[in-house]
């Protein structure tokens, strides 16, 4: 009797030990998936990139309707990441303001816009007589654009040559395709990022361990309860 009472105390013992752990380690494994998939989009224009969580460290305006990767949620910034980081397009990672992104539930086919810009510079003084072929009088140079930047009434692109990134002055309109992929698939509502919650789920393996423990318990009561007999009233042979 004792030995079956103390199985199954150390039944529920070890079902209490092991689900915590198990079920705070599957959450993380799941938040950690669902963190490098998590994507939002600029559903507005003038949504900014920053180079730190302050306004005041603005990068560029993110394209319209294109998206960036979030690396970390926040309130009131958000910790995210610009383009693939491929050789031709290395990412950029700053801070975006939480409420200016719309949060989706997928994955986009095109999260970043790849857009070529080529400038012509010319030379200030060009030689008053004709030299050859030989003799470059201009010379054709092509960025990767990432996102408009004003300053006042000045605008300049945000680009990027051969991994280094910098500005140049906006001389002609830039024009792109939108994205509309998140208008059908959110239906214009956004996705906020799950919060973290104490009381993680039960595998069904915990789940059966703990029925099996009180499963136990029950049996064993039962059958002690069982084995008692009632005490027998004592009998008044007495007589009168």
């Amino acid at each position: 009797m004792k030995r079956m009472i103390a199985l199954c105390l150390l039944l529920l013992f070890l079902a209490a030990a092991w689900t915590p752990h198990s079920a705070r380690t599957a959450r993380a494994e799941e938040d950690a998936g669902q963190t490098q998939q998590l994507y939002a989009v600029a559903a507005e224009r003038g949504v900014w990139l920053y180079s730190e969580a302050d306004e005041r460290t603005g990068l560029f305006i993110l394209p319209y309707t294109y998206y960036v990767r979030v690396i970390a949620p926040g309130d009131p910034f958000c910790y995210v990441e610009y383009m693939d980081d491929s050789p031709s397009s290395p990412k950029v990672s700053g801070y975006c303001k939480k409420d200016e992104l719309t949060f989706v539930d997928f994955i986009p086919e095109r999260p970043y816009l790849k857009q070529e810009i080529t400038v012509v510079y010319s030379l200030p003084d060009a030689p008053s007589v004709s030299v050859g072929d030989d003799f470059f009088y201009t010379t054709e140079i092509t960025y990767l654009y990432y996102g408009d930047y004003t300053i006042g009434s000045a605008a300049y692109y945000y680009v990027c040559l051969d991994g280094k990134f910098g500005y140049i002055p906006a001389v002609q309109e830039i024009e792109y395709d939108l994205n509309t992929d998140y208008l059908s698939q959110t239906n214009g509502n956004a996705v906020q990022p799950q919060p973290d919650t104490d009381s993680p789920a039960l595998s069904g393996i915990q789940i059966f361990l703990l029925c099996a423990a009180c499963a136990s318990v029950v049996a064993v009561s039962a059958f002690v309860l069982r084995g008692k007999r009632a005490a027998v009233p004592p009998r008044d042979d007495a007589e009168f």
